[in-house]
């Protein structure tokens, strides 16, 4: 990586090693506490690093890994960072909450002991509104009685932050903690951590995750992966583009053949016009 930049926590590697080293721990539990106000003191002094590989449930289930779990005194915790949007995407993570419910179920004497299951969805696009948090729970559409309090799931907006920094609006220490998720920029980040212990902490780890050899060349694969599949899907739209264009003209073509020929018109004629060629007007005669 160059000296001006790091590997931005967007990356899924670099999310995973940040929150998860014992440096980064209060900057995890500001993280928690800025979505779920739990208190902060509560997560510092009682946070556990969890196993984010899910247990199969058959042979031929496929393998889940989460981002990050912790258990926080009784909440499980799982933080997943969502890059880009894609359909099914939610359902994905819907799947991942459902599993880290299931596996209590699994490991647990009664269903009283279940801790309750938090999902928290760090969002690099804008999905929903102009909210930076947005709460979802399951509750009926009426009357918004919760069915099942043991069931949370946030939505960051960090898209919206990142825009809201760039567009130069004043950011508050939480919003600041949040954004820093999503920069690259070693200059940039230095204005947004000012003198604050944690987020210097938090950047000085992204730097020393940026000079693994190992993690540069994940993500520079997964960048040089993203531009070809990008490329693809450009020349994709415009081959679409491009033959609906060309259909469409020939479909023109042959109502403009059908026409001439119902007014008796000259073959020939109607080929130099149209550039159809007379054995295909003829097809057309029938």
């Amino acid at each position: 990586m160059k000296k001006d930049k790091v590997i931005p926590a967007t990356f899924d590697p670099v999310f995973k090693a940040l929150l998860t080293s014992e440096e980064c721990r209060e900057y995890l539990a500001d993280l928690i506490h800025i979505v779920t106000k739990i208190p902060k003191k509560d997560i510092v002094d009682n946070i556990v690093i969890k196993n984010s590989e899910h247990m199969n449930n058959n042979a031929n289930e496929k393998r889940k890994i989460s981002d990050l779990i912790v258990d926080v005194l009784n909440n499980r915790i799982n933080l997943e960072m969502n890059k880009e949007y894609y359909e099914g995407l939610f359902s994905k993570n819907n799947a991942y909450q459902h599993k880290i419910a299931s596996e209590q179920f699994l490991s647990g004497e009664s269903y009283l002991e279940e801790k309750k299951i938090i999902q928290i969805n760090f969002d690099m696009f804008t999905k929903f509104d102009e909210r930076k948090i947005i709460k979802f729970m399951i509750m009926d559409t009426e009357r918004h009685i919760i069915e099942d309090a043991n069931y949370e799931k946030y939505h960051v907006n960090l898209d919206l932050i990142n825009k809201l920094y760039y567009n130069k609006n004043e950011l508050s220490k939480e919003d600041r903690e949040l954004l820093l998720l999503t920069m690259e920029d070693v200059r940039e980040i230095e204005k947004i951590v000012e003198d604050d212990d944690t987020m210097k902490k938090a950047k000085e780890k992204l730097v020393d995750l940026s000079e693994d050899t190992e993690l540069v060349g994940m993500y520079d694969k997964e960048i040089v992966e993203r531009k070809v599949n990008n490329t693809k899907l450009l020349y994709a739209e415009k081959v679409a583009k491009e033959q609906g264009i060309k259909e469409g003209i020939d479909k023109t073509k042959k109502e403009m053949v059908i026409n001439m020929l119902k007014e008796n018109a000259d073959i020939k004629f109607i080929s130099k016009v149209t550039g159809i060629s007379e054995k295909e007007i003829l097809k057309l005669k029938g």
